[in-house]
């Protein structure tokens, strides 16, 4: 879980608000998934910390097996960055969920 070097955390609709995403890329796909034509939705655990990053990632659940798509969408929500969760005014760490959709155009 999170620890103590991380900050208060805050829980959004509790005592915080929703981060936004101001910069959100949508994720590549591996080239084994393409060949597999999978498609579907990783949806990801993410901390937003207090600066607007992104700090811990956890897949909750992907397509089996994912092709790489679950190391793919980890590595494009960490890019994200977002105007950060308030608690009473100030900036604090929460959790949120993101879900990353995979679709062959």
């Amino acid at each position: 879980g999170p620890g103590a070097r991380d900050g208060p955390f805050g829980t959004v609709g509790v005592d915080a608000t929703e981060p936004v995403p101001v910069f959100s890329p949508q994720p590549d796909y591996t080239s084994a998934a393409m060949l597999a034509k999978v498609q579907g939705e990783v949806h990801l655990d993410v901390v937003v910390l207090a600066s607007g990053r992104v700090g811990d990632v956890r897949v909750v659940r992907a397509p089996k097996p994912s092709f790489g798509l679950e190391e793919k969408a980890i590595a494009t929500a960490k890019r994200w960055i977002f105007k950060p969760s308030l608690r009473n005014g100030a900036p604090v760490n929460v959790r949120v969920t993101i879900i990353l959709t995979f679709t062959l155009r």
